[in-house]
């Protein structure tokens, strides 16, 4: 699966705005799998839903990639609110359209399920350099 490129200023494709809108969608998901991995976020002082982000920002960048086992279970899923970046949910749909999937809902599923069974680990790291005056 083709990673997106980043743009020519080396920022972040997901995060060139300044203004987040963040929209609320029922994602149709593991209702357990939601709890667990929120209870991981927390861990991290995060809520479930910026991990989310997190790991959907990271499947449209490339960093984490997506396999849906032909045998996967479909059932147990229930519909799951959950308020999401507009920009970060736009580059998703994008992305699993272009990998075959059936919907944003199947990816996040995935990456959920990963998250909660530690194939994926959330790290938060800041960088940057300041000059400060004083």
């Amino acid at each position: 699966m083709p990673a997106t490129p980043a743009p020519e200023d080396g920022r972040h494709p997901t995060r060139r705005r300044e203004k987040i809108t963040r929209t609320r969608r029922e994602l149709k998901i593991l209702p357990d799998s939601w709890k667990q991995a929120g209870d991981l976020a927390e861990d991290s002082r995060l809520t479930a839903a910026r991990a989310l982000e997190m790991l959907l920002d990271a499947y449209v960048s490339g960093d984490v990639t997506v396999e849906i086992a032909p045998e996967a279970s479909r059932s147990g899923r229930g519909r799951v609110p959950v308020t999401l970046d507009d920009a970060v949910w736009k580059s998703a749909e994008e992305r699993a359209a272009a990998d075959g999937f059936a919907s944003v809902s199947e990816v996040c599923d995935a990456l959920l399920t990963g998250y909660t069974e530690g194939k994926i680990k959330l790290q938060i790291r800041v960088t940057g350099k300041v000059k400060i005056r004083l």
